[in-house]
């Protein structure tokens, strides 16, 4: 699921999001293995909820990033007679900023439609994570009726 995600990224960004992605996979497999009867009941939803995790560890990862820099930039560059930010060692360019300024909007206009913010994305471990993934499914259970 993660490769969704990580198909355009360079290949050592893309390989630490799938390490992530393959740890929380194995994780979630055994918080709903019979072991643990509060998720048992989720494991019809395991497609979803990888798309979930995927979805999160894309934004939490590249896409908080890019979103902090785009706010970075846009204030620079709208103050000042700059043409272009270097951050780190890419020089970014006012075209290119729109561009992630884009990436982010979309993205955030998906979880949007779908009614998922970003604290469902903010977590510090896997049993969390789906502490939020079944807070998610039991709101859009209770919307749905």
């Amino acid at each position: 699921m993660i490769s969704i995600f990580t198909k355009h990224l360079p290949y050592k960004v893309g390989e630490q999001l799938k390490i992530e992605y393959d740890k929380r996979v194995s994780d979630i497999k055994n918080l709903t293995s019979d072991k643990y009867q509060t998720y048992t009941n989720m494991k019809e939803y395991l497609d979803v909820i990888y798309l979930l995790l995927a979805m999160s560890i894309f934004y939490r990862r590249i896409l908080a990033n890019f979103d902090a820099a785009n706010k970075f930039t846009h204030r620079i560059l709208s103050k000042s007679d700059a043409t272009s930010i270097v951050l780190g060692t890419i020089e970014l360019s006012e075209k290119e900023i729109l561009q992630l300024n884009s990436v982010v909007y979309r993205y955030k206009k998906i979880m949007e439609k779908y009614t998922l913010s970003v604290d469902m994305f903010v977590y510090s471990n896997t049993l969390e994570f789906m502490r939020k993934v079944r807070g998610y499914k039991d709101f859009m259970s209770e919307s749905n009726k």
